[in-house]
């Protein structure tokens, strides 16, 4: 997550066997937070599905609007509770295979950037920084 300068990230295991995300962790989250992803939020979430659909690193809002976002209960009792609201998530894969779940989230606590801006204004990985 700090290759990727995210403020915010985790990381989940798909296990096809099961039809499921396991094995979270996060990072500058709650410590409690990948184990709810794991047990409850991941039936929940409107969005991981259609992202990992993409196979490719996209933006939440690409697969589901704000507005509708900041309505459901994936985000009030789950991406809320530790100021994520916005992300980019990337699905890694060799062929057929899920390697790896890797979501970029950042929050209003990006210095500079409110949350509406989402990762846009945010300096590019290798730009020079002042």
């Amino acid at each position: 997550m700090k290759l990727l300068r995210a403020d915010f990230g985790a990381s989940y295991l798909w296990r096809t066997d099961l039809g499921s995300f396991q094995h979270g962790f996060g990072f500058n989250m709650n410590p409690l937070n990948p184990n709810s992803y794991d047990d409850w939020y991941q039936f929940r979430d409107p969005m991981t599905a259609k992202l990992r659909q993409r196979r490719r690193a996209s933006f939440v809002e690409e697969v589901l609007p704000r507005r509708d976002m900041l309505r459901t209960e994936f985000y009030n009792d789950f991406l809320a509770r530790d100021g994520l609201d916005h992300g980019i998530n990337m699905f890694v894969f060799d062929g057929d295979r899920d390697l790896v779940r890797l979501p970029d989230l950042a929050g209003c606590r990006t210095p500079g950037i409110r949350p509406a801006d989402g990762f846009r204004r945010r300096p590019r990985m290798g730009a020079a920084q002042s």
